[in-house]
């Protein structure tokens, strides 16, 4: 699975993305901070999942629509420290949603659900 990582807290991206690979079933996991260059990213690189902190960003459904117009395969997996976010996640389109802190286990079964898609 390739993967991208948008999380404005470098910290946080780095553990998500050294969770993903511990966990093995991703070939690629790339962060990025900057909401702006996620359609440039991912119209030049295929992408299966997006993970992106909705914590702190404001248009984040904007950002949502972005991804889901570049591609409509693309599972889109939405974080928050605010389970009230929960609904609002999906009803953006995501495909699940993770509470914060990520617990690996919760991570390593949203990875595998994602897997066993593709």
């Amino acid at each position: 699975m390739k993967a991208f990582i948008l999380i404005q807290d470098e910290n946080a991206a780095d553990f998500l993305r050294n969770q993903m690979q511990m966990l093995g079933n991703t070939d690629k996991a790339v962060a990025i901070r900057d909401p702006a260059r996620v359609l440039r990213y991912l119209e030049r690189h295929p992408t299966d999942a997006v993970f992106m902190d909705i914590d702190g960003e404001t248009d984040w459904q904007s950002v949502c629509e972005m991804v889901k117009y570049t591609d409509q395969r693309i599972k889109l997996v939405l974080l928050s420290s605010n389970p009230l976010n929960a609904v609002k996640a999906f009803e953006a389109g995501a495909s699940d949603f993770l509470p914060k802190p990520v617990e690996q286990s919760r991570l390593a079964k949203a990875i595998e659900r994602f897997v066993q898609a593709v």
